[in-house]
């Protein structure tokens, strides 16, 4: 449980911060998107990562089955956070949130393949 506790945490943050009916912190389109941007590239990177944690070190899933369940699982909640989003009041579903999402899952998945592949070719000299 101690490692799907962070993710289920991490879900509930998600779900609820869009639940908020605005998120509006400026007046400014050009920043605001910037933010919003960041915001979705952010919170999905660090459940990319939560997620990796115990698919890797409680169920030791390894290379496809690994990257693949770690790019879904995330994505999936990706799609019900924008369902989710259109019963809420100000919010609406957009596909640019989702495509901001993948990146940030993408990315992390970038570093944890690299970070582990280094680690075990470091370990194995």
């Amino acid at each position: 449980m101690k490692y799907w506790l962070p993710v289920i945490f991490w879900l509930l943050v998600i779900f609820l911060v869009s639940s908020i009916p605005s998120l509006k912190v400026t007046n400014n389109n050009w920043l605001q998107d910037i933010i919003n941007n960041c915001g979705h590239l952010t919170e999905y990177a660090i459940l990319a990562y939560l997620i990796f944690r115990p698919l890797y070190f409680y169920h030791h899933f390894r290379g496809y089955r690994l990257l693949s369940l770690n790019f879904f699982l995330p994505l999936l909640y990706a799609f019900s956070d924008e369902f989710h989003q259109a019963f809420v009041p100000g919010r609406t579903p957009d596909i640019h949130d989702i495509l901001m999402d993948t990146i940030g899952i993408s990315l992390t998945l970038i570093i944890l393949i690299y970070y582990h592949s280094y680690n075990s070719s470091s370990n194995s000299k």
